[in-house]
């Protein structure tokens, strides 16, 4: 007869670690599922680009006009 398996209760830290694992998988989980397409994602930096242009704005500076 196999020997009785025996379980001990989970210390607070191991509880925790297991906790943020379970929270990441159900994070990756959410994400895949909602992922947007990439070529979405192309049309949308596209057109993020198109209209900064039409503005006069670098990446991360003001307005040419707001400077001026």
């Amino acid at each position: 007869m196999a020997e009785p398996v025996r379980v001990r209760r989970l210390t607070d830290q191991e509880g925790q670690r297991l906790q943020q694992t379970r929270a990441l998988h159900i994070y990756l989980r959410w994400r895949n599922a909602n992922a947007r397409h990439r070529d979405v994602l192309a049309a949308e930096r596209t057109e993020r680009a198109r209209s900064r242009r039409e503005k006069g704005i670098r990446w991360g500076e003001c307005p040419l006009n707001a400077t001026a």
